[in-house]
């Protein structure tokens, strides 16, 4: 949803007042596709147990307007905060079961 949708939003939507932010936004897309590539990779490993319908999430933002770019912008510590979470979870359940 950020690959496909926010980050280039938020990219084509820069106005000079924002301009300093494009080289943070670029560097979030970076991280993001580089997570996306890993998570591709270990497919079985990140294996989602339900899995989630983006429509609902799309249809929200698309409603918000310009309000759901500025929120899915400032919610990023919160989406980071819980991949960190998600993959220390994961880590350990396999540290446990390897030993």
């Amino acid at each position: 949803f950020y690959l496909s949708t926010v980050l280039p939003t938020a990219m084509a939507e820069t106005t000079e007042d924002i301009r300093d932010l494009k080289p943070h936004m670029e560097s979030i897309q970076q991280i993001f596709d580089e997570l996306k590539n890993d998570v591709t990779k270990c497919r079985n490993y990140f294996s989602c147990k339900k899995q989630f319908d983006i429509r609902n999430l799309n249809s929200t933002y698309t409603q918000m307007e310009s309000k759901g770019l500025y929120k899915a912008m400032g919610e990023l510590d919160l989406l980071f905060n819980y991949i960190e979470v998600y993959l220390a979870s994961k880590r350990h359940r396999n540290l446990v079961a390897s030993a």
